[in-house]
């Protein structure tokens, strides 16, 4: 083997583990912004937001290098939980795909739906369930790390940072249909 193959292998090696950490850090960073589920109370009203269509936007992740995609598959998302500040929507599965981008290439799909603010002056924005997930194009339990991450955001919903696209809240807007009440 020459030394430049052996080089390549290591400097790879070394981008991987720092991405990977990036990442860890991220996810453990981010997970105390999210209430504990057991805080909600359940939707004093059965109202529906109903996408035809995926619905979706990015959040620049500048240490990574690249923006992460959120989305919400088409389907039904009915008010299941709310606080003082909202509404949380949700679809039946796994219908929120987070894409950390080409970066990282890590891609996961979640429990959650869409969470809507009460001030109308603030966007809706993804949400999910921390400890429902399914890692796609990866092993259901690639180690110790990923078990540490899961295992501390278990029982938190994750809200997706503010869309800057006003596509996202316009899109779940149109589609928000109120129950007769």
């Amino acid at each position: 083997m020459s030394m430049n193959i052996i080089s390549d292998y290591c400097v790879a090696m070394a981008r991987y583990a720092r991405v990977s950490w990036m990442a860890s850090a991220l996810c453990l960073a981010a997970c105390t912004s999210g209430p504990p589920v057991n805080t909600l109370r359940v939707a004093a009203h059965p109202d529906t937001i109903v996408l035809g269509e995926v619905a979706a936007y990015d959040v620049p992740a500048r240490l990574l290098g690249s923006d992460w995609h959120f989305s919400v598959e088409p389907g039904t998302y009915t008010a299941e939980k709310e606080d003082d500040q909202g509404t949380y929507f949700r679809a039946q599965g796994y219908p929120v795909t987070v894409d950390t981008g080409a970066t990282t290439n890590l891609v996961w799909t979640h429990a959650g739906g869409i969470w809507v603010p009460r001030d109308a002056s603030k966007s809706p924005r993804i949400y999910y369930y921390t400890d429902e997930r399914r890692p796609k194009g990866m092993v259901e339990n690639p180690g110790a790390a990923y078990g540490v991450i899961v295992h501390a955001e278990a029982g938190k919903v994750q809200l997706v940072y503010d869309a800057k696209d006003a596509r996202f809240a316009a899109t779940v807007r149109a589609n928000l249909h109120s129950a007769t009440r």
